[in-house]
């Protein structure tokens, strides 16, 4: 799949969106944008406008445009059929919905640099051709110091708190909460860009179901996810989730009907799974495959979740548990960054765990560097009596967002993957 993929005249008009209406976007890349990296005249024509509205008011028109269009119409002669195309293709560009601003800015880079690739080469290919290297070699200078992969690295702390108060209401509107009341209503789920591990006391637990839990509450949510399991066969998952979403068990899993309705309902918020069974792998090969699925389908996802981290391999080819424990957790952490995804997991307690009340940072088995890497560290922990009652105690190992240490017993039955559940008498 080629490059330009990205930047087809889709990509250009929603980046001509979000330059015409939304400020923070402007602020951000109006220093790099000229109307002639945009391929549609009509698009040219909208960002010159803004441009010339930015001069005198630093900041985008939005439906101001309209104004400055007529503006152009008293003093420049044009008629009403002249602007008609112009007007049809402004109406486009406000009723598109302002969605992946992170995305737009995270492709600004390589959008600017492809583009002015393009319009130099010619100039290029022509300065080597009449043998004028020093020019040939200003062009290419050029395209590199234009092009800094330090433009999204950092800004200046300002005193008007306007854009970091809108960033927190939009990270507040967009966190991934953990569809379990009891916790969410303290925790209030991750953000994008953290890590999320269920750490089990023992073995056939309720890790499988706790990660199988997330994957429904953040479809219903709206939310993009992808699933990776190296333990259990992508039609092991599927079978669990299907049970989850529709309620059935595992001797009802052919009742289409039921399962088919419960999806329905499932996928209503346009929230879409998909699952992908690989081998024990590095974090590289995972990201190599959701890089993949971009490419080929234009499918991001919001949340990536994967059973289970501890199964994946060293990419420096490390040998020692904890230093194999970090380079992946830090992979997982640079992922999470660089894609602005969630990343949740699950990792099974040592032996030591089984004695105490419950799983805590030092039972982790494998590597300890999980705790120092995840946001939020939850313990899945059940003692034989909670089993027989259907209860499931969690214990707040870590969390760097706010309380921690505390616990909460709920309802589960895992005879139909429910993690949680509303207790029967309610």
């Amino acid at each position: 799949m080629s490059q330009s993929f990205q930047f087809d005249e889709t990509f250009q008009k929603h980046y001509v969106a979000f330059f015409l209406r939304d400020p923070l976007f402007f602020g951000r890349v109006c220093k790099d944008v000229t109307a002639e990296l945009f391929t549609a005249t009509l698009a040219q024509k909208v960002v010159r406008i803004i441009l010339g509205f930015a001069e005198e008011h630093h900041a985008p028109p939005g439906e101001l445009i309209y104004t400055e269009i007529e503006n152009f119409k008293q003093h420049a002669n044009f008629s009403e059929e002249d602007l008609a195309p112009l007007k049809r293709y402004i109406k486009e560009l406000l009723h598109i919905e302002l969605r992946n601003r992170a995305f737009l800015l995270k492709e600004h880079d390589k959008f600017i640099g492809y583009q002015r690739l393009i319009e130099a080469f010619p100039k290029f290919s022509a300065c080597m051709k009449e043998g004028d290297y020093e020019a040939a070699t200003g062009l290419l200078n050029g395209l590199v110091a234009t092009t800094s992969r330090y433009s999204d690295m950092g800004s200046f702390f300002t005193e008007d708190p306007v854009e970091r108060i809108e960033r927190r209401g939009r990270e507040d509107g967009e966190r991934f909460l953990l569809g379990i009341p009891e916790l969410d209503a303290i925790l209030q789920g991750l953000k994008r860009r953290q890590i999320g591990v269920w750490l089990s006391q023992r073995s056939s637990a309720g890790k499988s179901a706790a990660l199988i839990h997330l994957t429904k509450c953040f479809v219903m949510q709206g939310k993009q996810v992808l699933v990776v399991t190296m333990e259990d066969t992508k039609e092991d998952f599927e079978d669990k989730l299907d049970m989850c979403v529709s309620g059935v068990q595992t001797e009802t899993l052919r009742d289409g009907e039921k399962i088919r309705a419960a999806m329905r309902r499932w996928f209503r918020r346009e929230g879409r799974v998909h699952i992908a069974e690989f081998p024990p792998s590095k974090v590289s090969e995972l990201r190599a495959y959701a890089a993949y699925l971009k490419q080929v389908h234009n499918w991001i996802p919001d949340a990536v979740i994967i059973d289970y981290a501890d199964l994946c391999e060293s990419e420096g080819g490390g040998t020692k548990s904890f230093d194999t424990g970090d380079q992946v957790y830090k992979s997982l952490g640079k992922w999470a960054k660089e894609e602005d995804c969630v990343i949740w997991t699950a990792s099974q307690a040592g032996r030591a765990a089984m004695e105490a009340v419950h799983a805590d940072q030092q039972h982790a088995a494998g590597s300890i560097a999980k705790m120092y890497h995840a946001h939020l560290v939850i313990s899945i922990n059940r003692t034989s009596q909670e089993q027989a009652e259907g209860l499931t105690s969690l214990h707040v190992v870590k969390n760097k967002n706010g309380q921690a240490r505390f616990d909460r017993v709920i309802h589960s039955d895992f005879d139909r993957m429910h993690f949680w559940t509303v207790p029967k008498e309610d």
